[in-house]
């Protein structure tokens, strides 16, 4: 058995099913509008030859455009769910950490590693690099 290619496979994943969810209709009429504009400025000027994130190729301002938009698009909201995951784990180990101290065992504090995704989605969404002194 081949493994797939990981980008190609959180593509086909993960981004497309983002995309289905929160990519709203004025997003798309606003792309339209943009990649319309690219080729009717860039289309005859511009030879583009690129691959997209599962390999296909991209030979066109329009295809360019369009994945570049959508990728744009949608890494806020899959930069938010893979976080999501961190605050869940930093919760449920503050939470056993927690129980096993009270029946005397010494456990760490762990919770302290996780604090940093104690954020809001809005901001899990919005910042792009983390660190814990905020």
């Amino acid at each position: 058995m081949q493994a797939k290619d990981p980008i190609a496979a959180w593509h086909e994943r993960i981004t497309v099913e983002v995309l289905n969810r929160h990519y709203t209709d004025a997003q798309r009429q606003r792309e339209e509008v943009e990649v319309a504009l690219g080729e009717a400025t860039m289309g005859a000027r511009v030879m583009v030859r690129h691959v997209d994130e599962t390999g296909a190729l991209l030979s066109s301002v329009t295809d360019a455009m369009r994945a570049t938009r959508r990728a744009a698009a949608a890494r806020p909201w899959e930069r938010m769910y893979v976080l999501q995951l961190g605050r869940f784990l930093g919760a449920v180990l503050g939470q056993l950490g927690l129980l096993a101290r009270r029946h005397g065992m010494a456990v760490p504090e762990l919770r302290e590693f996780f604090a940093v995704f104690n954020q809001d989605d809005a901001t899990l969404r919005r910042l792009r690099v983390w660190t814990i002194s905020y």
